[in-house]
């Protein structure tokens, strides 16, 4: 283990603090402006930094954590309903639009799958499904699927919000937004 404190470029001093297991196995250099204006303060913070990476290096952190449970589209649609459109009090027609438009098209085409599943790509599929060819004036009309998606009837809400909500570790964002 060694500590070398040379002037930096700009002004103050860099430490170059190398660590070195007893073995001689596994080696950590680091070189870094200290955060300090002299230099005998720039040892002193060398050193404790040294230490610091000396254990470590000896003891590597463990990731023993469990990985964490993410809902299904299905199981957060409740907490979604009650955790946002009614805690921001939206007016009653709102939060029935919403729970419509994830009862008859998001729950049974992507409710299967965890949110953090749930890709761009799903949305853009959904988006493309072709359930009605025309409306009653010929003319071609999106379908209650894709306007819910184009909408916001909730998919790319319940994505950021879970999201937001730490519901989902990790989660792609979804371009689809209330």
């Amino acid at each position: 283990m060694s500590v070398t404190i040379r002037p930096y470029r700009r002004g103050g001093w860099e430490v170059d603090i190398r660590v070195v297991t007893p073995d001689g196995t596994r080696e950590f250099r680091v070189r870094k402006r200290a955060p300090v204006s002299s230099r005998s303060a720039a040892a002193r913070w060398a050193e404790g930094r040294e230490r610091v990476l000396f254990e470590r290096l000896m003891k590597p952190p463990q990731d023993n954590a469990p990985p964490k449970e993410v809902p299904t589209l299905r199981e957060f649609v409740s907490r979604f309903l009650d955790g946002h459109p009614r805690a921001n009090r939206q007016k009653p027609s709102g939060i029935a639009a919403k729970e419509m438009i994830l009862r008859v098209h998001l729950v049974p085409a992507l409710g299967h799958k965890r949110l953090d599943a749930i890709k761009s790509e799903d949305v853009q599929h959904l988006k493309g499904r072709p359930e009605h060819e025309g409306g009653e004036d010929g003319q071609q009309h999106p379908d209650g699927a894709q306007r819910a998606a184009e909408e916001g009837g909730g998919l790319g809400r319940d994505r950021s919000h879970a999201v937001h909500d730490h519901a989902v570790a990790g989660a792609e964002d979804v371009d689809v937004v209330l």
